[in-house]
Parts: structure tokens; C-alpha cells; sequence
């Protein structure tokens, strides 16, 4: 069975994704689409442990796996994968990262 953890942090980071769509583009249908999206890679990557690209830039073991214009860091666990942080593609990853998130 593949196990889906979420770090702290990533349900915040989903309500701003959501927030950001829906209030500053007056969208809510786009916004709830695109957490759709995101929230269903999930349970791909908790299948594919290894299936997006590894960042070791950003600390051991990271990955990322692009949904559209998010970027979707994870590790990859014994049993599946634990996502660290959903961050928008045009952020300084390097700024951006939440280093105290990886363990």
C-alpha cells in the first residue's frame, strides 16, 4: 500500500494556491480545477516514488514534479512519499524552499 504524508505547511500552502486563483483572478471554479490537479498528482507520486526529477540542490532526497505552473517537493518514503511544499514555478526555489521541512 503507498502512504501519502503531508508536511506541515503544505495544506497552507494549497489554501494559498486556491486563494490566489480564486479572489485575485475572481475565479473559484479555476481554483478548485487547479488544487484538483495538484492534490491528485499526490497520489501518483505515492505510487511512483521516484517518478519526478530528484533536487539534492535543495537537500537530500528531494524531488519535484511539475503540475502546470506549481512545483510539487517531496521525498520519497519506505512506503510512498511525504510532499514537503507546493510552490509556484516563478518563485526563487532557493528563496522559496522550507529547509526545516526535510528530514
Amino acid at each position: 500500500m503507498s502512504r501519502l504524508t503531508l508536511a506541515p505547511g503544505v495544506r497552507a500552502d494549497l489554501r494559498n494556491i486556491w486563494r490566489h486563483i480564486a479572489v485575485a483572478n475572481h475565479n473559484p471554479a479555476a481554483a478548485d480545477r487547479e488544487i484538483d490537479r495538484i492534490t491528485d498528482v499526490f497520489g501518483v507520486l505515492a505510487r511512483e516514488r521516484f517518478l519526478g526529477e530528484s533536487r539534492e540542490d535543495l537537500a537530500p532526497r528531494v524531488r519535484c514534479f511539475v503540475v502546470g505552473s506549481y512545483l510539487v517537493l517531496y521525498t520519497p518514503e519506505q512506503h510512498g512519499v511525504r510532499i514537503i511544499q507546493v510552490v509556484h514555478s516563478a518563485r526563487d526555489i532557493y528563496t522559496a524552499f522550507r529547509r526545516h521541512r526535510v528530514k
